[in-house]
């Protein structure tokens, strides 16, 4: 593949994620809890009155009536060479599932598809919801790109990333 159709990809991808974060502000139905990022598509997070409720990194959510449900890659956030160079996301190639009840602010986490699955049929969410599985792939590619060229030998996990 040659470098201009490589750029002209990761643009879509960019241009993508922006248009993602535009639809799900603006159709935002509870405005206690937010869709938000620090400018980073491998920091975003679900928040409620500044407070991260679910962490980094959200790659796909709906928002259906008293409940956000999604799909999660978690994050570690890292300082690298002695805080030198600032600090770094690792995303993890970890499917994880996430339902939160807005009413209780209650979050449940899922490492199988197939306990989230159930939990959402009891709560009656499994055939309304709509969410794109495909993006556990496509995030991690998209996200860890990069990551080839980070030594991470010389990074210490952190407890959080900035503003978080």
């Amino acid at each position: 593949m040659n470098k201009i159709k490589r750029y002209l990809i990761y643009f879509g991808v960019m241009l993508g994620w922006g248009m993602l974060y535009l639809v799900f502000q603006a159709f935002n139905s509870d405005k206690e809890y937010y869709y938000h990022n620090f400018t980073r598509p491998d920091n975003y997070t679900i928040r409620r009155d500044g407070d991260v409720i679910i962490p980094a990194t959200v790659v796909d959510h709906d928002i259906m009536p008293g409940y956000y449900v999604g799909l999660q890659l978690p994050a570690e956030y890292l300082e690298c060479d002695g805080g030198r160079n600032g600090y770094k996301i690792r995303i993890r190639n970890e499917e994880n599932y996430f339902i939160l009840s807005t009413e209780s602010g209650e979050a449940l986490f899922y490492k199988s598809r197939e306990e989230f699955e159930r939990k959402l049929k009891r709560l009656g969410l499994y055939n309304d919801l709509e969410l794109d599985y495909t993006a556990f792939k496509t995030s991690w590619k998209y996200l860890s790109n990069g990551y080839h060229r980070v030594d991470w030998d010389d990074c210490e996990l952190t407890d959080s990333g900035p503003n978080g």
